[in-house]
């Protein structure tokens, strides 16, 4: 996992984009936040893509958006710990071969937006052991207080 933002952007809720807006006005956590992949990058040399996922958390009056860096197998893992909560939301399968393809990994980030999408309405998402780990959750809510 990459961390991308050590500082995280800070913005008024109202620079969110509608369902960003949507689903951290719907947050029952507190404090309320949301979870997207924004984009995905091709390390040619690596032959390893690399989605950069968005945690945005809301203090006070604005929201503090931080960066992420993560592969596929992270992600999956994340999947897995959810356990049956998630099986309503459809995971993107494993491809073992020509999986850096573009069509194939175009393909997989708009499956993996719908996934974000989908299981930050499972309300104890905040609290799994791997998701506080993929998000550094701990360290940043350190930092809030």
């Amino acid at each position: 996992v990459l961390f991308r933002s050590l500082h995280p952007k800070i913005i008024h809720p109202s620079e969110l984009s509608e369902s960003k807006r949507t689903r951290l006005n719907l947050c029952s956590w507190r404090p309320k936040y949301y979870v997207s992949i924004e984009s995905w990058s091709l390390n040619r040399c690596d032959h390893v893509v690399y989605y950069t996922c968005e945690l945005g958390i809301q203090k006070d009056d604005y929201v503090l958006i931080y960066l992420f860096d993560q592969r596929y197998s992270s992600l999956s893992k994340l999947d897995k710990s959810l356990g049956p909560k998630s099986s309503i939301i459809n995971f993107p399968r494993k491809k073992l071969f020509k999986n850096t393809d573009i069509n194939f990994v175009r393909n997989r980030f708009i499956k993996l937006q719908k996934y974000m999408v989908g299981i930050s309405r499972i309300p104890e998402l905040w609290e799994n052991r791997t998701f506080k780990s993929l998000f550094h959750v701990e360290e940043i809510l350190h930092d809030l207080t």
